[in-house]
């Protein structure tokens, strides 16, 4: 019950991106984590793992690429809220040097998330909560002009949030 639920080929073509689950323990009862898994194309590698801000138990519906430079990621938590996170893809893309002499201990308060040494954090992150509705993001879609946001909901319904330019710092 595990795997992809979404895949994204960057504009330019040297990435692709798969939104899914891991760790799972028990699907039918929600034991599993977000993820969206970033693959350099031409050598096949993986490159990070995108996991939203707090590690809570559910699965990441959808991914999409924004041109300016951003992975958005659609989010359906166990708990029934959803997430819209969002990534600056330079920073997913950057390579880490793992030390393979280096062991990592296993924090048993620590999610498994939380000890990925691939695992980037969101830049930003939008919760969509709504009473009584279970699963509320999932799948996202960009429309044409890159400025607005749709999300499909388990209920039926379709919310459409409008993006606005981010500050330069």
């Amino acid at each position: 019950m595990g795997g992809a639920r979404d895949m994204r080929l960057s504009p330019d073509g040297t990435l692709v991106a798969s939104a899914g689950i891991t760790n799972v323990v028990n699907s039918f009862a929600g034991e599993q984590d977000p993820i969206i898994g970033l693959f350099d194309w031409k050598s096949r590698s993986v490159l990070r793992h995108l996991r939203p801000e707090e590690n809570s138990k559910g699965v990441a519906w959808g991914v999409r690429f924004h041109p300016a430079g951003y992975i958005i990621g659609g989010i359906a938590n166990h708990n029934g809220s959803g997430l819209i996170c969002f990534w600056k893809l330079d920073e997913a893309t950057q390579p880490i040097q793992l030390d393979e002499k280096k062991e990592v201990e296993a924090d048993p308060k620590l999610r498994q998330a939380d000890q990925d040494p691939l695992a980037v954090k969101p830049l930003h992150t939008v919760k969509v909560d709504e009473p009584d509705v279970l699963d509320c993001v999932r799948g996202l879609d960009l429309a044409a002009d890159n400025r607005r946001l749709a999300t499909a909901c388990s209920d039926g319904s379709l919310r459409i949030f409008q993006m606005t330019a981010a500050a330069s710092s």
